[in-house]
């Protein structure tokens, strides 16, 4: 019985086997986890399990962005046609950009069929993750209620978050679209008051030619996730904006 054989007869997720020493190794969890870590080697051949979707627990992943690819996130994710959880095409997907830990080869980024289908589901929550080194370090998550593939990133859907100032805040830019004549796209903004005094909790920048300072300090290409480390707001020109290396987007879908 072939090893990939064994693993779908095992419900294992995935396998490893050695061809020149015949070892078959069975995984309970995929590549793909935070919690698993790997090294390649020639001498090894990896198989997943293909499914549908990608899943982590009981959420769906929609999205996963890979920063300073020097591709743009927010048109990936407008533009329909394209996806990569596809089973005929999945193959040709590195392993790692399904995989919110950055040390995992990833060269573009992982779009869903989904959200082409948004409106096709009964979509409840929409998760939105920013990770770095593989390790979660802020967190929003949305009413998917009603929503479009676009509208759901809104002050007026958002459930809970890793910032616990939101609630007594106010915005100038909360939306996917964001400053879209600065390029600044997932971006929710306090206040401009000046580049020294912009304040505000996340953005995807995406514009090698930017205004202000504290994004010309972005120097290891684009797209850039930069969020407020801390659990409130933060000015963007100072030393306490921290770079994520991964946005993740994840859905949980009713019956």
């Amino acid at each position: 019985m072939g090893c990939v054989t064994r693993c779908a007869y095992g419900r294992c997720l995935a396998a490893s086997f050695h061809a020149g020493r015949k070892i078959c190794q069975l995984h309970r969890k995929p590549i793909s986890s935070q919690e698993v870590t790997f090294h390649e080697s020639p001498e090894w051949e990896y198989a997943q399990l293909i499914t549908d979707v990608v899943l982590y627990d009981d959420w769906i992943l929609a999205f996963r962005a890979t920063a300073h690819i020097n591709q743009s996130a927010y048109t990936t994710w407008i533009t329909p046609g394209h996806y990569d959880d596809h089973p005929a095409i999945r193959h040709d997907v590195p392993i790692g950009c399904s995989s919110v830990n950055s040390s995992h080869f990833c060269d573009r980024h992982f779009r869903s069929k989904l959200i082409d289908k948004w409106n096709s589901f009964n979509i409840d929550q929409v998760k939105v993750v920013l990770y770095k080194n593989g390790v979660a370090v802020a967190n929003l998550t949305f009413s998917g209620t009603g929503t479009s593939s676009t509208s759901w990133f809104s002050q007026t859907k958002l459930i809970s978050s890793s910032w616990n100032d939101m609630s007594t805040s106010t915005f100038n830019y909360f939306s996917m679209e964001g400053d879209a004549r600065l390029v600044r796209y997932w971006f929710i903004s306090n206040v401009y008051g000046g580049c020294p005094h912009d304040v505000g909790w996340m953005v995807v920048l995406e514009k090698p030619t930017a205004p202000c300072d504290w994004e010309k300090a972005v120097t290891a290409g684009y797209p850039a996730f930069l969020y407020a480390p801390t659990n409130q707001k933060v000015v963007w020109d100072s030393n306490n904006v921290e770079e994520a290396d991964v946005m993740a987007v994840f859905l949980k879908i009713l019956p």
